[in-house]
């Protein structure tokens, strides 16, 4: 199970994680107890939170890298959480003991992967469709040579990457292609992976492997802030990473408080602060979106049934489906305002006014419910552990409330 939260107002900031991480066995799924909350410096109000696997590119376990962190980092502050979290950023694919190559090719063949399955679409790739194929293939590397490199790449690390990991994909293409293709479409499917790699956002949306978040102060700010990095790995000293939201506390009303739920078992939290599950709400929204369009066909079909002569053109059509969205659009804004009125604002209002010791007390309610929905839920296969709470001041910096004995000590 993976579920954290973060709960900010103007005195300070609340960090709480589950401890639980699956572990794939010899036939059979165990769970360990894993640290996932560390301060990232000793010395400065800064901590960090592992969302999602616990190890970077699953292979190096992130605690070996905050504490390698705290050395690299020393006693030096910064003025901003921002760049705190910055050079923690910068500072993952500049380590080589970091970088594993196996991890590496194991995330270029993801994308080669993507590459095979855009040019084959749903059918099993046959010897009788190689000239389709080759053609998909082209009309890809003619669209993405037109494209921009994305940050952090360029020209010279398109080259490199060609050069470095070209044997690699064509062992990768052997494997996933059962008959022989022409060189020039394996080339040119070489080239589309590198393209994607480097022209598109393909990996940092659609390759999870867990985020970090990152919350407290800069030297130089008074309320604290968090930010959520995804990060994906790195690629030839590039890495690959995007900032999923981020949340400041300001003197606006608006901003004096936030509640943060993250993991992938974060709804049960958001039910709590929403009033609904979201995936239930979700759910509902479809389904009426879905009856209401069949009602407007049903009427379609009897008013053309009744005016055979006067059927309904296509302009009528298309002002009925404004219709339609503009209805959906109200009832969702209408859905929203409740659940701000009844449940979030209310909740986020009391937030920002609550005593250190109540703002502990929720996050570790809120975790802790959604672990033991989590243990008698059947579908779901997890166990509950402990909760480490860790609190942050602008004045006492990162503070543990609740973690392990042997940990505390080492820190």
């Amino acid at each position: 199970m993976t579920v954290g939260i973060g709960i900010l107002n103007r005195s300070g900031v609340v960090l709480a994680s589950d401890t639980f991480d699956p572990v794939i066995g010899i036939g059979a799924m165990k769970f360990v107890s894993i640290n996932k909350i560390f301060p990232l410096s000793k010395h400065h109000p800064v901590g960090v939170v592992l969302d999602g696997s616990v190890r970077y590119m699953d292979v190096i376990p992130w605690e070996t890298i905050i504490e390698v962190y705290w050395s690299y980092i020393g006693d030096k502050s910064f003025d901003t959480l921002e760049e705190y979290a910055k050079s923690f950023i910068d500072f993952l694919p500049n380590d080589n003991r970091f970088y594993s190559y196996s991890a590496e090719v194991s995330l270029i063949n993801i994308v080669m992967n993507y590459c095979v399955d855009k040019v084959t679409g749903k059918d099993n790739l046959e010897e009788n469709n190689r000239e389709a194929i080759a053609d998909k293939v082209e009309k890809e590397i003619k669209f993405y040579s037109k494209e921009s490199f994305i940050n952090p790449f360029d020209d010279n690390f398109f080259k490199l990457f060609l050069e470095k990991h070209r044997k690699d994909l064509e062992e990768y293409l052997k494997s996933r292609i059962d008959f022989d293709i022409d060189l020039k479409t394996q080339e040119n499917l070489i080239l589309m992976c590198a393209y994607v790699t480097t022209k598109s956002n393909y990996m940092s949306e659609n390759i999870n492997l867990g985020s970090i978040v990152i919350s407290g102060y800069g030297d130089k700010e008074i309320f604290p802030s968090l930010y959520r990095y995804k990060i994906v790995g790195t690629i030839d000293g590039k890495l690959i990473y995007r900032l999923e939201e981020s949340y400041s506390i300001g003197d606006d009303e608006e901003d004096t408080k936030k509640i943060i739920p993250f993991g992938e078992e974060k709804d049960l939290i958001n039910t709590y602060i929403k009033g609904i599950n979201p995936e239930l709400e979700k759910n509902i929204l479809m389904e009426i979106e879905k009856s209401f369009n069949e009602f407007l066909k049903e009427i379609q079909n009897k008013y053309n049934k009744n005016h055979v002569l006067q059927q309904f053109i296509e302009k009528e059509k298309d002002e009925i489906n404004s219709i339609s969205k503009m209805v959906m659009k109200g009832l969702m804004n209408h859905i929203n305002d409740l659940q701000q009125m009844e449940f979030i604002s209310p909740l986020l209002y009391m937030v920002d006014f609550i005593r250190k010791e109540d703002m502990i007390s929720l996050a570790e309610a809120l975790v802790n419910l959604t672990s033991i929905s989590v243990k008698f839920t059947p579908k779901k296969k997890a166990e509950v552990g402990p909760i480490d709470i860790a609190f942050i001041t602008k004045g006492d910096g990162f503070q543990w409330i609740k973690t392990k004995e042997f940990y505390k000590y080492r820190i």
